[in-house]
């Protein structure tokens, strides 16, 4: 028993000196053969520089949490530095859709008194076309409209005299159309001779292109002098006069019974904010999907002072003491009805492709991103954008496009032999997924 037990001691012993002889052999005899990443790396480097791509895609939807809750209380204040409100133009407990106008603002100061000028200069020009009629038609004896067409007048079976227009003012011809009087007389041609109204005619032809301008001018003023604020939601009025001059008291409030979504994101996710921006809503509870448009945001971070209510002023999101970041708040507007209280995933799909920082080429204050394309480097300009913490281009790239990174010292039209980056790490000696895989360059 013993003497077994011995002899297995001497041929563990044995095999264990074979095996780290056979090992010392092979680190002297095959030195390179115990890497296989880096002898196919140096079978690449033996056919020159290989450069990594990156195959671009449309950026991955970003999800924000929201909450479905009631449009109960939306409330507009008076702005005065939109200037004085000229008139509500609806009524308390009146039902409004979205988009109907609540009341309008009239601006003073200068805009005002440019608009006073040209109803000025609209006055002294009507009042010199009646003085011109008045002129024609004494010398004529022929009756005018208020423009300077010429009036033609008949008798009906009722007793009653009809006037109709029979020579526009500045054209030869007469204006029959409508016309049911037999014997109404053919008008007179004015390119036969000179008549003495002709330098009136022409007067009362200029006036008329004179007061036409002024009242574009005058529609163009109003227009750009009173803005008007317009519902945000369907619901009921209620009208406060008191907020009519008193910014710190609603003038209108809409109390509706339609669904809004809110949440709030912080300043790392501020770039996915967008007025009118088409979101899709992932309701929870029900496993659905609900579009919707994004109908407001906060432009800058709300304070602990903020006030509950919002119209232009007010903000939307809230502050927590301690925050670390700040907190912007949204308001969406579903296409359907959503539950109140139910949460929402708000999935935003941004556009453009991002590129990454090792593709960009900086020449001459351009910017150049370097395609890969049948073997060859395609050098092309490129507009960039900042989105949060990466640039992004919303044009110039398509889905598909393959990016050369670090695409250093390359000319335009250049081949080039390149491959993946999980190919080039792999290559490098980092084992993937615990295997080492072997990669061959992507021509």
């Amino acid at each position: 028993m013993q003497l077994n037990r011995r002899m297995m001691i001497y041929i563990g012993t044995a095999l264990t000196t074979l095996l780290l002889l056979l090992f010392f052999l092979k680190g002297i005899f095959f030195p390179g053969s115990s890497n296989p990443a880096d002898s196919m790396q140096d079978g690449v480097a033996d056919g020159g520089i290989v450069h990594e791509v990156l195959t671009i895609q449309a950026q991955e939807p970003m999800t924000i949490k929201g909450k479905a809750q009631l449009t109960s209380d939306q409330s507009y204040f008076y702005n005065p530095e939109l200037g004085d409100i000229e008139a509500i133009m609806v009524k308390d407990g009146q039902h409004v859709k979205k988009g109907t106008v609540l009341y309008r603002y009239v601006q003073g100061g200068d805009l005002e008194d440019e608009l006073e000028d040209a109803y000025r200069q609209q006055t002294r020009l009507y009042n010199q076309r009646v003085r011109l009629i008045e002129d024609l038609a004494a010398q004529t004896g022929q009756a005018y409209n208020y423009q300077g067409d010429v009036l033609a007048s008949y008798w009906g079976e009722d007793g009653q005299q009809y006037f109709y227009v029979s020579e526009t003012i500045g054209k030869g011809e007469p204006i029959t159309q409508g016309q049911t009087n037999p014997e109404a007389e053919a008008p007179s041609n004015p390119g036969e001779g000179e008549s003495p109204e002709r330098g009136i005619q022409d007067q009362v032809r200029e006036v008329n292109q004179q007061i036409e301008d002024i009242e574009i001018k005058i529609s163009r003023l109003i227009e750009k002098q009173r803005g008007e604020v317009t519902a945000k939601y369907d619901g009921e009025v209620i009208l406060d006069e008191a907020g009519r001059d008193n910014a710190a008291v609603p003038l209108v409030r809409i109390i509706g019974d339609q669904v809004e979504v809110r949440g709030s994101v912080t300043e790392y996710e501020f770039h996915t904010l967008g007025q009118d921006r088409p979101v899709n809503l992932y309701v929870n509870a029900e496993d659905r999907n609900v579009s919707g448009t994004m109908v407001d945001y906060d432009k800058v971070p709300p304070t602990q002072a903020a006030p509950t209510s919002k119209e232009d002023g007010g903000q939307l999101g809230m502050a927590v003491p301690g925050e670390q970041s700040s907190q912007y708040g949204f308001v969406i507007a579903p296409d359907e009805y959503i539950q109140p209280g139910f949460s929402v995933d708000v999935q935003l799909t941004l556009p453009g492709f991002t590129v990454p920082d090792e593709a960009i080429v900086e020449e001459g204050g351009e910017t150049f991103v370097f395609l890969y394309r049948d073997g060859k480097a395609v050098k092309k300009p490129l507009t960039l954008k900042q989105q949060g913490l990466q640039r992004i281009a919303e044009r110039d790239l398509v889905a598909g496009d393959q990016l050369i990174l670090h695409p250093y010292d390359l000319q335009d039209g250049q081949e080039v032999s390149v491959m993946s980056p999980e190919t080039m790490r792999m290559m490098e000696g980092e084992v993937l997924d615990g295997d080492v895989n072997q990669g061959s360059p992507v021509k």
